[in-house]
């Protein structure tokens, strides 16, 4: 079988550059970076459920259980990302004092 595309990554200076950029002499790095993600994804997940929520509330046309339940939503993924905020708050400052 012929390769039609084959590279040497190990000549390629700005692969190198780039990899030599990370910080790999953290022990916490890794961990960091895990959480950060996962604290985005929730975020992320929170702030779809309003936006969700805001347009049933636009649709619920005067329906007092429909317009209950957006406000509910909202209230309920609001309070979620600050949690998530605060917990992502205090993981780094804890994970910045184990350093």
């Amino acid at each position: 079988m012929k390769n039609f595309a084959t590279v040497d990554l190990e000549n390629i200076d700005s692969l190198n550059e780039g990899l030599n950029r990370l910080p790999n002499k953290e022990g916490n790095f890794t961990l960091t970076t895990i959480l950060n993600y996962i604290y985005a994804l929730i975020g992320l997940v929170a702030v779809f459920y309003i936006v969700l929520a805001a347009v049933n509330f636009a649709t619920a046309h005067g329906d007092v259980g429909k317009v209950t339940k957006a406000k509910n939503t909202i209230v309920f993924a609001v309070i979620g990302l600050i949690i998530v905020v605060l917990a992502a708050a205090v993981t780094n400052f804890a994970l910045t004092a184990l350093n």
